[in-house]
């Protein structure tokens, strides 16, 4: 990307601080929640979908037809 293109991209880079076991244990399974719903995601969506928005569209149209 050139220097005087409008649009520059800037990463910043936190820590968190976690203040017990039970906040690192939350964040933990959190992390595993998430992964888990992006298999869920990526086998529903296997040689159906070309693009993340319709990989999250079928998705969350799935779940809507399972929940009712």
């Amino acid at each position: 990307m050139a220097s005087d293109d409008k649009y520059h991209r800037r990463t910043l880079i936190t820590r968190l601080e976690l203040r017990s076991a039970e906040d690192a244990q939350l964040l933990l399974d959190t992390i595993d929640e998430w992964r888990d719903g992006c298999n869920i995601g990526s086998d529903l969506a296997w040689e159906t979908c070309h693009t993340k928005s319709d990989v999250r569209n079928h998705a969350k149209e799935t779940i809507k037809k399972s929940l009712s």
